[in-house]
């Protein structure tokens, strides 16, 4: 059995409070929309935090691991696996779970999501219907950032920084462009152009076309 408490958040004293049958596992607080959920078992509950009645709940297939926030977006999993839920429909927006652990980030592209998990460097593209369409593991990489360009998905690593087709996850620059703990690096965002220094190099990515260039060997530049 668990059970839920509001407070009075001046005096501290109970408002009201709400038995349930089972143990609550977790509790989430939007900040955006200013509501309360709770999950228990297979299910997700919106709780009215006046009354503390339901207000809604939707059961999924499988036992819910834990609800959390991502930047503005809801989702519950655990270890093995996530699924965002859908807040207006208050169902899981995909029939399966993405196998990417705890999310820690997220890109909206067109017809599709960009999952990611920096814990473990890998993404997920996930399309509207759950399919998969294609996935990216960087092993001995830290993921530092991961951007949506005009050109595709830029992403720099502790190791290099790549530039990915958004449709098929394919590098659109062949070109190794190495990043390393010395890094610095400069975006015009008038131009959208980037300039990496490091490996003894100036490196230059036009996230408009893609194109890749970099110079021979100068020394070395504290900052642009």
């Amino acid at each position: 059995m668990g059970k839920a408490f509001f407070f009075n958040s001046t005096n501290g004293e109970i408002v009201v409070n709400k038995k349930f049958d089972d143990k609550i596992k977790y509790t989430y607080f939007d900040n955006e929309t200013n509501k309360y959920y709770l999950s228990i078992k297979k299910s997700i509950l919106e709780i009215d935090q006046k009354t503390a009645e339901t207000i809604r709940s939707a059961e999924v297939s499988k036992a819910i691991g834990q609800i959390y926030q991502v930047r503005d977006r809801m989702f519950m999993g655990d270890n093995y696996g996530s699924n965002e839920i859908d807040l207006s429909t208050f169902t899981p927006r995909y029939p399966t779970n993405i196998p990417l652990g705890i999310i820690t980030d997220f890109l909206s592209c067109d017809n599709a999501n960009l999952y990611i998990n920096d814990k473990i460097s890998m993404m997920y593209m996930i399309g509207k219907a759950g399919e998969v369409l294609w996935k990216k593991k960087f092993d001995k990489e830290v993921i530092q950032t991961v951007d949506l360009t005009p050109s595709g998905i830029l992403l720099i690593t502790d190791v290099k920084a790549y530039l990915f087709d958004v449709n098929t996850g394919k590098p659109i620059v062949k070109d190794e462009i190495l990043t390393g703990p010395s890094m610095v690096f400069n975006l015009n965002e008038k131009t959208n152009l980037i300039t990496f220094y490091s490996e003894k190099r100036l490196k230059m990515l036009n996230l408009n076309t893609g194109e890749f260039k970099q110079s021979k060997e100068v020394d070395r530049i504290q900052r642009f």
